[in-house]
């Protein structure tokens, strides 16, 4: 992927990861989400060009895999200017 110009970000929390909405998603991305309980293998941490993170508030530690992926794709589609499908 990188190759062909996309940016490769991982989702992983700590120090070397940056706040969700601090990156330029209009660019063509490839996000690596990782397992539940291990996250992101460190592998393809290596391999991301980008560490991003969801800020956690109170007790949670975490989300599960499914809601972190939907919170970073509305990001995603929110600065690419895609605008949500009002059902009636």
């Amino acid at each position: 992927f990188q190759e062909m110009g996309f940016w490769v970000a991982a989702a992983q929390g700590g120090n070397q990861a940056v706040g969700y909405s601090a990156l330029d998603w209009k660019r063509p991305t490839v996000l690596i989400m990782g397992s539940e309980g291990r996250g992101v293998s460190e592998l393809l941490l290596k391999r991301a060009e980008m560490q991003v993170q969801i800020p956690m508030y109170a007790a949670l530690d975490s989300l599960n895999v499914g809601a972190a992926t939907a919170v970073l794709l509305f990001e995603a589609a929110r600065q690419r200017g895609l605008k949500p499908v009002s059902i009636e």
